[in-house]
């Protein structure tokens, strides 16, 4: 069973799991890294080895350990397991957690949020756990601070997420992936419908607008500020390959109006 102890010095609480469930994300991520007892002990209280070499003999006991036996057995499947309804991070205060809907649809994703996912999925520099607390803070910023997404302020909350523990984390980013894939997919197969000829790509714009019928992108089209990201990034993912559609035939319009032009002063 998991045990409870004191840390020497700070007196902090600290929870040693028992099994692969409980360790959160950032715990995995120092576990891999490590080598030997002390480093798995500092992954999982949060301190150094070297302040772990310091500590009294009585803190910690050979039987105490036992709880750590499952670090010698391999990781269960956990992207398999079913995905909670709701999920929690801590919040601003101890024993304070923030407690939230798990997106079932992700239609709605907002065009920051799937460009910094992009990112993410392409990002070598990011360990597998790192990725996946990422991934999270990108779908979860909205609400768990209850705004619009902000690109520039999720560095911070990625270190919130990383204290998800892997039984939640790791089924909720996977089910994520396998949504953002299929919304992927879909809206490629969406904007390839749309038909080549100048006169015929306004009809289909009409039609793809009239089937979303989202107030947002009428009122881009007709001269929302297109030149600010943040303006991008609260559009839906949807919305922003409709304006782009629509500018990318406004830019064929004008290029047949210079080409008739040019033919006119011959």
């Amino acid at each position: 069973m998991p045990y409870a102890f004191h840390l020497p010095v700070s007196d902090r609480l600290v929870i040693l799991p028992d099994r692969w469930q409980d360790v959160t994300l950032q715990q995995a991520d120092a576990l891999s890294a490590g080598k030997d007892i002390y480093d798995y002990l500092a992954a999982l209280c949060g301190v150094s080895p070297e302040h772990i070499m310091q500590w009294p003999a009585s803190v910690l006991t050979p039987g105490q350990l036992e709880c750590l036996a499952f670090l010698g057995q391999p990781m269960p499947e956990l992207r398999t397991l079913s995905v909670p309804k709701y999920f929690a991070l801590p919040g601003a205060g101890p024993d304070k957690w923030v407690s939230m809907a798990v997106p079932q649809d992700i239609s709605s994703l907002s065009f920051g949020q799937s460009v910094d996912l992009a990112a993410v999925l392409t990002d070598t520099s990011l360990s597998a756990y790192q990725q996946h607390a990422k991934v999270l803070a990108i779908y979860f910023y909205p609400l768990y601070y209850r705004c619009a997404y902000d690109s520039d302020a999720i560095e911070a909350f990625v270190d919130i997420c990383m204290q998800a523990t892997l039984d939640e984390a790791l089924p909720i980013t996977a089910f994520f992936f396998a949504q953002y894939e299929r919304i992927r997919q879909q809206h490629a197969r969406q904007l390839k419908k749309i038909p080549l000829r100048p006169e015929e790509r306004a009809a289909g714009l009409d039609k793809l607008v009239a089937e979303w019928d989202t107030v947002a992108v009428v009122d881009a089209l007709s001269g929302g500020d297109k030149t600010r990201w943040p303006y991008f990034f609260r559009l839906s993912w949807a919305e922003v390959n409709v304006m782009i559609e629509y500018e990318n035939h406004q830019a064929h319009v004008r290029y047949r109006l210079r080409q008739q032009q040019e033919k006119q002063r011959k």
